[in-house]
């Protein structure tokens, strides 16, 4: 989270404070009647299933690129333009003394 710009924080908190939530109610709404039908160990099994459902999702994402951005992305995306500049105060684009 402290990788999160301080405005979004409290944003990001709350929505995966209401995910977390409707996760832990859907749980328990379908997990009782499956308990009751399958076992006690079946709304494990089941959460077992999402969790790899989503582990294969995230690796299949990470293979494609998806999770990756570089730093001139995260800039582009905030709006601020940024020159990079070398040690001796030259642009990188230009070869030319930085003013």
């Amino acid at each position: 989270m402290k990788n999160l710009p301080r405005e979004a924080r409290g944003a990001f908190t709350i929505l995966v404070t209401f995910f977390m939530g409707l996760a832990g109610l859907s749980f328990n709404v379908i997990g009782g009647p499956i308990f009751d039908a399958f076992g006690p160990a079946a709304p494990f099994t089941l959460i077992s299933v999402f969790d790899m459902a989503f582990f294969a999702f995230a690796i299949l994402l990470g293979i494609t690129g998806h999770l990756t951005t570089t730093e001139k992305d995260s800039v582009r995306k905030q709006g601020r333009i940024h020159k990079p500049s070398t040690l001796d105060g030259a642009t990188e684009e230009t070869g030319q003394e930085a003013r």
